[in-house]
């Protein structure tokens, strides 16, 4: 991000067409020509259809599904955060958990009113219980804070890898020439990329695979080192690849890039150079280029050039020949660049549109992988578009890899388009969707339609692979357990599965504290397909304080009924026990008692019953409690 936000431009829609084989783009207000933002910095989605814009004042704003900017914000710090208009604190970065849809989690990095200059807040928030389009601003819960020694180069962005962990972007700390040499140092979080696991560990947990997870030279966080400001960086949705925006110092902007796999631990150099270029190469820990990674891209300042904003692949599926390029922009030119690789490992550059300077800060991505740039002096919010009518024909999953059974293809979705599936060249019968649920091996494809334009995706083999049988059983094979009662013993089949639910811990489940009622052992186990399968147990926690044994029979049958004196009595029972069978005559004078062993399941016990008048008799079935009481008749 430049150093000062300042000038508010007027914004006029411009679409230059640079060459005939270029994509011809065009930025719109969205999502109105009405709809403004103070100071936007990203907008971003949590997997829906609703995109969520973040200010720099510390307020975060929802566009709903049908367009409209909801007046009520979904989060408002502004309190909490030390904002300026002339620098470049205040709130900056936003990310949504993976499995935000179940447990409701976002993350937000900001600096704080706490101190000057602002320190840096890594915070985790919670969707409010009753309203999914506002936060509960009392669920704050701070993973990590360090100080800033200025007010600008603070980084700030957030974004969850492939992988399922936290990506924090942190600058130098300014103010210009790295003058504590930050980045370089490896007991610092600033001029790094941090990555760490929120759902482990008491704030958050280190990753195993962290390049220096245990390397107590370094903070085991840092992912990369030597930045100046990866104001913004992200994730190929298709590809995995990371693409890093890295502002530069007085002469050059820098791209870099790792591949979807990579294992980190890039030193990419700064203050040491600036881009490829020397700037302070006898300094601090510099040592030439040795041990330094190389950007894949830069370019200078001669012209007017200040401060790289990037940027995404795009990977919608509107504009094809949009596809795969990676969009980024400079905020004090408003030039649209793309890079797209080339053969050999190169790079092409290509100019894709000049528009009226807005002091552009920061692009976004909604669910679908249509693009956005925030203009953060001019307050407004612009959607990427191009001319092609083409669209984007792609099924996301890849040949060879197969899809478990009862699992779908997916192509790429995009509104007003339409779909056909193909089964070797044949178009399949009522699969008009962007997924398909295939039901046997074979190639297949799909063809998206947008208007008289239409794409049909590259052939896709597909294997089907089977859900793996699962099943688990416990110790003693019971379903009623004691509150107070013993630890008992779990086996899952196959093994290398994992339990869950209230009481279970490893490989056993542990009735003792739980609420009375009725509970579910699950055993999730994942076969080297991918393919999940899951068993499950349910089970009666009752209270046994004073009990011998517990209230477990479920039912109780005398057979034949009537009889002539011998029968049998079918006993139900959730639990292996002992009980006591007494049977009365009419007069409640007791004929009959012995000690039946109950087991888990359904028990037979004959009886004879001599002598055996005519009449209605009574039974009861007990412990120390009385368990189960009946009648038959004897004819």
């Amino acid at each position: 991000m430049q150093k000062i936000f300042s000038i508010t431009l007027l914004f006029f829609i411009v679409a230059i067409k640079v060459s005939a084989q270029l994509p011809v783009v065009t930025f719109t207000q969205w999502p109105s020509v009405t709809d403004t933002f103070r100071y936007p910095v990203l907008v971003t989605n949590c997997g829906d259809s609703r995109e969520f814009v973040v200010e720099r004042n510390g307020h975060i704003y929802i566009v709903d599904s049908l367009g409209n900017k909801l007046a009520t914000q979904f989060l408002n710090i502004q309190a909490l955060t030390d904002y300026a208009s002339y620098n470049e604190e205040g709130l900056l970065g936003l990310a949504f958990d993976p499995d935000y849809k179940n447990n409701g989690y976002f993350y937000v990095n900001y600096t704080g009113s706490d101190a000057s200059p602002g320190p840096t807040h890594i915070v985790r928030y919670s969707v409010s219980s009753t309203d999914p389009n506002v936060a509960d601003p009392t669920s704050a819960y701070e993973l990590l804070t360090f100080s800033q020694p200025f007010p600008n180069h603070n980084g700030g962005n957030l974004i969850f890898g492939p992988d399922g962990y936290l990506y924090d972007g942190q600058g130098d700390g300014g103010s210009a020439n790295d003058p504590g040499n930050r980045a370089q140092n490896k007991k610092t979080f600033l001029g790094k990329i941090l990555r760490i696991d929120p759902h482990a560990g008491t704030p958050y947990g280190i990753p195993p695979s962290n390049p220096f997870a245990t390397d107590t030279s370094y903070y085991p966080e840092i992912w990369d080192l030597g930045m100046r400001n990866p104001w913004r960086f992200n994730f190929d949705r298709i590809t995995g690849d990371l693409w890093i925006a890295d502002v530069g110092q007085y002469t050059y902007e820098e791209i870099d890039f790792e591949p979807a796999g990579f294992i980190g631990g890039n030193n990419y150099g700064w203050h040491c150079r600036e881009g490829l270029h020397s700037f302070t190469a006898g300094a601090g820990d510099c040592n030439g280029t040795v041990g330094l990674t190389d950007p894949i891209y830069e370019y200078s300042h001669t012209g007017g050039y200040c401060s790289i904003s990037g940027g995404y692949v795009y990977r919608g599926a509107q504009f094809h020949d949009l596809w795969g390029r990676y969009l980024y922009t400079d905020y004090c030119k408003g030039i649209l660049w793309s890079l797209l690789p080339d053969v050999g490992g190169t790079w092409n550059n290509d100019t894709l549109g000049q528009f009226l300077s807005n002091t552009y800060s920061s692009f976004g991505e909604d669910n679908s992988g249509e693009l956005y740039i925030c203009a953060h002096n001019s307050n407004k919010v612009f959607k990427i578009s191009s001319n092609d009518c083409k669209p984007v024909a792609y099924i996301i999953e890849k040949d060879s890899s197969g899809i478990c059974e009862g699992s779908s293809l997916h192509a790429l979705f995009g509104s007003g388009l339409t779909y056909q599936w193909q089964s070797n060249a044949i178009d399949i019968s009522g699969a008009t969707s962007s997924e398909y649920m295939p039901i046997s091996n074979g190639v297949y494809r799909i063809i998206v339609t947008k208007g008289a334009c239409s794409d049909t995706s590259a052939n896709t083999f597909i294997t089907i692979n089977p859900l793996p049988t699962v099943s688990f059983s416990i110790a003693g094979n019971d379903s009623v357990f004691c509150s107070n009662g013993a630890a008992v013993s779990l086996t899952g089949v196959p093994s290398g599965g994992v339990f869950s639910g209230a009481g279970t811990i490893g490989n056993t489940f542990s009735p003792n504290g739980l609420n009375v009622g009725n509970g579910v052992i699950t055993y999730l186990f994942t076969d080297n397909n991918g393919c999940s399968n899951s068993a499950t147990h349910n089970y009666i926690i009752q209270d046994c304080t004073g009990m011998g044994n517990i209230n477990a029979i479920s039912d109780v049958t005398v057979f034949p009924n009537p009889n002539k004196g011998d029968f049998s009595f079918s006993i139900q029972s959730v639990k292996s026990q002992e009980v006591i069978l007494q049977v009365f005559n009419a007069f409640g004078q007791l004929l009959l008692q012995k000690t039946i062993a109950v087991n888990h399941g359904k028990t037979l016990e004959q009886i004879h019953l001599n002598p055996a008048l005519p009449g209605v008799y009574r039974y009861t079935l007990k412990g120390n409690e009385v368990l189960r009481n009946g009648s038959f008749e004897v004819q």
